[in-house]
């Protein structure tokens, strides 16, 4: 008795696509679409090239308005709606 394989799927469906094929024509594919969807939109940050990130843009845009306090009123330093220290700004 000898057994005889059937054909399969992709030879009934797709003839000369082996299944290793497809599954290489799908890594391709989901890789180029992951590819193109991290890609989109890359330039978001211009004008800063050091940020990854827009959070991290809105950061440094608020700690560019810190500022030392003048040497003749180091005072306002414990006053902390005076001091040129406090941002104003904590939203984490």
């Amino acid at each position: 008795m000898t057994l005889r394989a059937e054909p399969s799927r992709f030879g009934r469906y797709l003839p000369g696509v082996t299944p290793g094929r497809l599954a290489a024509f799908v890594l391709v594919l989901i890789v180029g679409l992951a590819l193109a969807l991290r890609l989109y939109g890359v330039s978001w940050d211009e004008g800063y090239p050091y940020t990854p990130h827009p959070d991290e843009r809105a950061i440094l845009q608020h700690v560019n308005d810190i500022s030392p306090p003048p040497l003749n009123d180091l005072g306002q330093l414990f006053n902390a709606e005076e001091s040129s220290w406090n941002p104003k700004w904590f939203p984490y």
